[in-house]
Formats: C-alpha cells, structure tokens, sequence
C-alpha cells in the first residue's frame, strides 16, 4: 500500500486559501479563506463535495455549507464517520449532526462560545484544538478483515497559523494608533 499525491480540481468560484480539509463518508469538507486586510475577520467559506469530485476532469460546484465573516484566529474543521461535524471557528465551536444536510441557514446542534468554554474572562481567543478519536473498532469486511481504530486529528498547523495571524493582527493596531 502507498498513498499518492493529486491536485485538487477546485471550481470555479471558489476563492481563499485552503485553511483545512477533511474526509468522510466519501465527502470531502473543504474550509477556504483569507483575513481582512486589519487580521480582525476571517472571509471565507465551509464547503462540501464528493471526494471523487477534486479529481474529476471538470468538478461539479461545491456545496457551501457556512458563509464565514468572523473574528478569531483558529480555525479548523473535523469531519466523523457518524456524520457529526466539528467547527473550530475563530471564538466558538460548533457541533453539527448531519453533515450532508448543512446549508448555511442551518443551525448547530452545539455552539460553544467563549463564555461557554471558559470562565476566564481574561481568555478571548481558542489557541489551540484536538479531536480525540472514539475507542470503538472498526473492523473491515471478510474473514482476513482488518481492525482499525478512528484516527483523531490535531489542529497544530493551524495553531502556527492562529499565532501568526493574531501578531499580525495586533502589529497593524500599533501601526494605526
């Protein structure tokens, strides 16, 4: 077995920088973006396609799935096999239970704001997020099936990210006083 590298066939219309992606269900969550030109909000948009979609020849649009103009510097997503939808969005997390069904006039099944999250009110950023894999096997058909577990994910590369863009952020407050 081997794992291969492929470009992404991204329709037109789609704008941003790829900011994360994840994959399940044979759907691909595709989150784009770019900060405003003061770092304060991030523009951008959550989508959703058919994996085999980034590689076709002439993709099919994306779906949007959340329209984002959003203060905050973390931003990540986690897709679940059970169709649960994890949010990290700037300064709230939010929980969605069917992925394919989220538009974005759809409301989460969870929204943690900061408040929510900490009783620190001194705490005005998410710095850093983990999704921590379930402990149920999954085992592949046949009898030689292989178990595997779900893999979880980290949101390290964003961390850098996140930091970066909130220096960035508090440089051009400096700059316009």
């Amino acid at each position: 077995d081997f794992m291969t590298a492929s470009q992404a066939a991204v329709p037109s219309g789609v704008t941003g920088d790829f900011r994360d992606i994840a994959m399940a269900n044979g759907k691909a969550y595709v989150l784009t973006g770019f900060y405003n030109t003061n770092y304060e909000l991030l523009i951008g948009k959550l989508y959703r396609t058919p994996v085999s979609n980034l590689e076709a020849a002439s993709p099919e649009a994306w779906t949007e799935m959340q329209d984002i103009s959003q203060a905050g510097y973390l931003w990540g997503i986690h897709a679940e096999s059970n169709t649960r939808f994890w949010f990290v969005k700037g300064q709230r997390i939010q929980v969605f239970t069917n992925s394919s069904d989220v538009v974005p006039e759809t409301a989460p099944y969870r929204d943690f704001t900061m408040e929510q999250l900490t009783d620190d009110t001194s705490f005005s950023q998410i710095n850093g997020a983990c999704f921590v894999a379930g402990d149920t096997e999954i085992r592949m058909k046949g009898p030689m099936g292989a178990a595997a577990a779900p893999a979880g994910k980290s949101l390290a590369g964003q961390i850098r990210l996140a930091r970066e863009a909130h220096m960035l952020a508090e440089k051009k407050k400096k700059e316009i006083k």
